[in-house]
């Protein structure tokens, strides 16, 4: 009888024991099921990243920026645009010394910071992206004492960086008046023209222009002219006003050439008349064909100087 009441106990016992087996067995499946499903989850989550990633490439990130039309200037809460110039180029191309109108060739490296253009690593890993100048917005420059302007964009694209920061180019063909030279002591004549380039100001509104504090000078002589030197000069009576002043000297060789040579050889071909006879009429002739010649010379002379300038040349009195 205990015997028998031992083998139920003991079946009991064995039968419980494999419940418990089954159930662990089962949660065991259950949780590599559950470990299985969670990482073929993270697996999906990280390929979907990469792949975001890896597609949107530069032109992609060109695309989304040109899609936001930023066509207005990045003005802060005071309406005023902050724009650098990091450099200058400067060449005189011509100088009309009757008309005293100077023509040059000026090219303006600008910088500016648009918040709205900048992205981050998880948009693109580009550093940078080119864009058309035509779909944001570029600062207008104001040429204030310019006759004519011509303004032209040195590329078709602008370059935009991760930070926002834009980078731009255009090239000025510029005329202005310089009728501040005298040329009184003309052909030894110096003097200054400046050329004033500046930001939009309008009332408390404005594009303020940082200049650099020098201007590289790729001009020589042009003409009888020479670019002696150029500076960026700040002025006094406007705030935040600033110009290039070109210094300016007529070449001597070119004055010796074309006006103190012809000069001298008339001179020196009147007095070899002298020793021709005065019988025959040798003499006259050769006097009143140098009086014309030279008469001819003064003419051209004067329609070349003109009268342009703060005092006319004292050759034209």
């Amino acid at each position: 009888m205990l015997v028998h009441k031992l083998q139920v106990v003991t079946a009991d016992v064995c039968g419980i024991l494999g419940e418990y087996h089954n159930l662990f067995t089962l949660a065991s499946k259950g949780f590599e099921m559950v470990l299985q499903h969670m990482i073929s989850l993270l697996l999906l989550i990280f390929s979907c990243l990469i792949a975001l990633t890896d597609s949107c490439n530069s032109r992609c990130l060109a695309n989304i920026i040109i899609a936001k039309k930023l066509k207005s200037a990045p003005q802060d809460k005071d309406c005023i645009v902050k724009v650098n110039i990091t450099s200058m180029k400067y060449e005189t191309m011509s100088f009309d010394t009757k008309n005293m109108q100077m023509s040059s060739r000026v090219k303006v490296n600008m910088m500016w910071n648009d918040l709205e253009l900048k992205w981050n690593e998880t948009t693109s890993d580009a550093d940078a992206v080119m864009l058309p100048v035509d779909k944001i917005w570029t600062p207008a420059l104001v040429l204030e004492n310019a006759i004519d302007v011509t303004v032209k964009h040195y590329t078709d694209d602008v370059k935009v960086m991760r930070n926002g920061n834009v980078e731009y180019a255009i090239i000025l063909f510029i005329s202005v008046s310089c009728n501040d030279i005298n040329l009184f002591n003309y052909p030894f004549v110096s003097g200054e023209c400046s050329v004033a380039i500046n930001g939009w100001n309008q009332s408390e509104c404005q594009v303020n222009l940082n200049h650099p504090a020098n201007i590289f000078n790729a001009g020589g002589i042009q003409g009888e002219w020479e670019t002696v030197n150029v500076m960026i000069k700040q002025e006094q009576t406007f705030q935040n006003s600033s110009y290039i002043s070109v210094s300016l000297s007529v070449s001597p060789f070119k004055a010796v050439v074309t006006l103190i040579l012809p000069s001298v050889l008339i001179m020196l071909a009147d007095l070899v008349t002298f020793s021709l006879p005065v019988q025959g009429g040798e003499r006259n002739n050769l006097k009143v064909t140098l009086v014309l010649s030279f008469t001819m010379f003064l003419l051209i002379l004067n329609d070349h100087l003109g009268s342009g300038g703060r005092c006319s040349p004292i050759l034209r009195k």
